[in-house]
């Protein structure tokens, strides 16, 4: 008897040191709308496939562009994610069943996206948010462009590491323990704690979010930007309207 309670033991265990696995993983993020140059969407095994127009996008992939890449994504939930020259990232969560669990995560792990929030931002915006290295941050309905400068591209002027540029609505950028509301217009800034350099002061508060005074000059708009000003204006309309067909069993 005791040896067959240490075995179960034992089992438990190692059931509990196991990774939970995602459920969205596989999932249809979104499709390819707009594309120029080279974008590249990779798993965790197998050959990097090249993005076309209406390809899919699946969770849990890499999405690369090259320096002369760019690809707007349509999302299930009428949102749009715009991928900038250079960029990475991953979308880790995403679920729009028009229910209140719906959820979208992305991390960014270098450059910049254009995200413009779908249905998700108003159902359920605390699961809404796009991490970073050194920061995460949250949304209010929102048309916003997060960056991740690496160290590579940093300077005396711009530091290494997450801004994030509001258009439309607001966002919250958080990090090391403190956060800034950002407003349209307005650009807001959290320094990587691992930067050179960066723990240098006696005291910390150089490490929390803050507002800056001017916009980056290296925010420049994307090739597609004009004819994603125009869905921004329409988005909460289109949201609430393609929100109301998916509650109601239609094809959004």
């Amino acid at each position: 008897t005791l040896a067959t309670l240490l075995l179960i033991t034992g089992a438990l265990a190692g059931a509990a040191e196991q990774p939970v696995a995602n459920p969205d993983t596989g999932k249809v993020f979104g499709n390819v709308w707009r594309l120029r140059g080279d974008v590249f969407a990779s798993g965790k095994v197998g050959v990097p496939r090249r993005l076309r127009e209406g390809s899919p996008v699946y969770v849990g992939e890499q999405i690369r562009a090259t320096s002369t890449g760019e690809a707007v994504l349509k999302t299930g939930d009428a949102g749009i994610v715009a991928v900038r020259p250079g960029a990475e990232f991953v979308p880790e969560r995403f679920a729009a069943e028009g229910k209140s669990t719906d959820r979208q995560i992305l991390r960014l792990i270098t450059g910049s996206l254009r995200v413009i929030s779908g249905w998700i931002g108003q159902l359920n915006r605390t699961e809404h948010r796009i991490i970073t290295p050194s920061a995460t941050i949250g949304i209010r309905g929102t048309d916003h462009e997060p960056y991740v400068l690496p160290a590579e591209l940093a300077s005396t002027a711009y530091r290494q590491g997450t801004y994030d540029k509001v258009n439309r609505g607001a966002t919250t950028l958080e990090a090391n323990g403190g956060n800034v509301q950002i407003e349209p217009g307005q650009v807001g800034f959290a320094r990587d704690p691992n930067a050179s350099g960066a723990r240098t002061r006696a005291l910390m508060t150089v490490l929390l979010p803050t507002l800056l005074t001017r916009v980056p000059n290296f925010y420049v708009p994307g090739a597609f930007d004009a004819e994603l000003d125009q869905y921004s204006a329409a988005a909460e309309t289109q949201n609430k309207t393609q929100l109301a067909q998916r509650q109601g069993g239609e094809p959004p």
